[in-house]
């Protein structure tokens, strides 16, 4: 990693149905933050375990 080297983030956050289910984020919308350079670095959980947010980052 060279010392100039900077990042940009992207919080996709997923949103809960009213019975409280996670929404699911599909393989097309994933390949398309791949193929525009994002890579998933973590995911956002609330206290219950349930992922609430994805976090990714590219190269700026």
């Amino acid at each position: 990693m060279s010392p100039n080297q900077q990042w940009e983030y992207k919080v996709v956050e997923l949103s809960s149905s009213f019975f409280g289910h996670e929404t699911k984020v599909d393989e097309e919308s994933l390949n398309e933050l791949g193929a525009e350079g994002w890579e998933l670095v973590e995911t956002l959980s609330e206290g219950g375990g349930n992922t609430q947010a994805l976090v990714f980052k590219r190269e700026k």
